[in-house]
């Protein structure tokens, strides 16, 4: 059997098992917002979840669990970043009744320590570091094809936790991440979009994976910015 070749494959595999037994509904948009120092807070907008069921019990015995699960910041979303050990996580309801809209926010210290831990929790090999330039920093985030001790995917894959334990919520929408420079402007890219304003960065991906394809066993995705003025 042959490796995954990026987290998105990985995501993919993850995700069959995650979306069998899902009964909620909802669209979800991921940022990170970063510092100009590379601290970085990842965001998750949870948008009108709702059950998908068709009579009304049934809804509200998903519903009533999914929000109650939130108030106690007990949640999936909470759960997967709470496993990149980060300085602190917050969740706040902006809708309390089906459908519901849910943040979810968690802060690190470093976008080069938050893209190691990515790594770690999804099992693919890789590296991501975080550089200071003469005019600011660039982090570059490396994703490799084979497993840094070499074994098939399915001992990769077995390493999961029987419950993932809020991971898949993660990885599920990070070919759609945005990032977004709170201050300053990115001077360069690899495997990102960038808004005319230059102050987000839209990750790219294809059928070939997410970030750029730098051989058939790596991507790469890189940014580099400089402070305002």
């Amino acid at each position: 059997m042959t490796t995954p070749k990026t987290l998105a494959s990985l995501v993919a595999i993850t995700l069959i098992s995650a979306a069998a037994g899902g009964c909620l509904l909802r669209d979800e948009l991921h940022t990170w917002y970063l510092e100009p120092d590379g601290a970085v807070s990842w965001q998750v907008i949870e948008k009108d979840v709702r059950s998908d069921a068709g009579a009304t019990t049934d809804r509200a015995n998903e519903d009533s669990p999914y929000i109650n699960a939130v108030r106690q910041e007990d949640h999936p979303v909470a759960h997967g970043l709470a496993r990149l050990a980060p300085l602190s996580v917050r969740t706040e309801v902006l809708r309390a009744t089906p459908p519901f809209t849910v943040v979810t926010e968690a802060r690190f210290g470093n976008i080069g320590v938050l893209g190691e831990r990515l790594l770690a929790i999804s099992h693919v090999s890789g590296t991501s570091a975080l550089e200071r330039t003469p005019t600011g920093f660039t982090w570059t985030f490396t994703i490799r094809d084979q497993a840094p001790d070499g074994k098939a995917d399915e001992v990769i894959l077995s390493s999961q936790p029987p419950d993932d334990d809020g991971v898949s919520e993660l990885l599920n929408e990070i070919e759609n991440l945005h990032v977004v420079l709170l201050r300053g402007a990115f001077t360069a890219t690899r495997g990102f979009e960038l808004s005319i304003d230059k102050r987000v960065a839209t990750l790219k991906s294809d059928d070939r994976g997410i970030g750029e394809a730098v051989g058939p066993e790596t991507h790469v995705m890189s940014l580099s910015w400089k402070a305002a003025d």
